[in-house]
């Protein structure tokens, strides 16, 4: 091996253990204040949120304004800007100044309905779909939850059960799933729901920001 070739190939392998390191620290900020940062796709545009559960009490925690709506933030900028300007709880406060790396979050994906339409069943070919297809239907159980409502359909279950016999469990043998009209209707349910729930803070100059943000709560 050339020199050359022999010094790309340590700066792959620097930057790949940099990239690991920078993963398992930000999995650990985000294990230890139990708050996670997720890119939500709405309408073709990425969005965040945050969603975990409270240290103290283990209950789950979606960050919603005082009318309930779900925020979503097009940047991770704004997102952290508000959280310290407008919220005033501790270990939400640390763990945004302490995150750092957006590059590997989870997908919560609200224009999922078009993908499924797309598949007749889920299977080994479309896994991605499979995965985010669960955490939608996991977010929208907890926000229920959150609520003192639980979820309570046979299909959604049905799937979830199937999901983590796949994929939780691991399984050696995986059972396919069929979408089925019945299904596609419950996903559009889901997702008419959220639609209604969620608040888009966009970002504001500091002057202007408490102003822009009141005129939304």
């Amino acid at each position: 091996m050339h020199k050359r070739d022999a010094c790309a190939s340590l700066g792959k392998v620097k930057k790949w253990f940099r990239d690991v390191r920078r993963k398992i620290i930000m999995e650990d900020i985000s294990e230890k204040f139990r708050k996670y940062l997720f890119k939500v796709l709405y309408k073709k545009e990425s969005y965040f949120l945050v969603w975990g559960a409270y240290l103290e009490t283990d209950e789950e925690f979606i960050l919603r304004d005082k009318n309930d709506r779900i925020l979503i933030f097009p940047d991770f900028i704004t997102l952290k800007n508000y959280v310290n300007n407008e919220i005033n709880m501790s270990e939400l406060n640390d763990w945004v100044n302490s995150f750092k790396d957006i590059s590997n979050v989870k997908i919560i994906d609200f224009d999922i309905l078009s993908k499924l339409k797309n598949e007749k069943e889920l299977n080994e070919k479309n896994i991605q779909i499979w995965h985010n297809l669960s955490i939608l239907i996991e977010f929208y159980s907890d926000l229920l939850y959150i609520n003192n409502e639980y979820l309570e359909n046979a299909s959604l279950e049905i799937f979830l059960e199937i999901y983590n016999n796949n994929f939780i469990w691991n399984n050696h043998s995986k059972t396919d799933f069929t979408i089925d009209k019945k299904f596609l209707i419950e996903v559009e349910k889901i997702l008419s729901f959220l639609e209604q729930k969620i608040l888009i803070i966009e970002p504001s100059s500091p002057k202007s920001s408490n102003e822009k943000l009141r005129k939304h709560l």
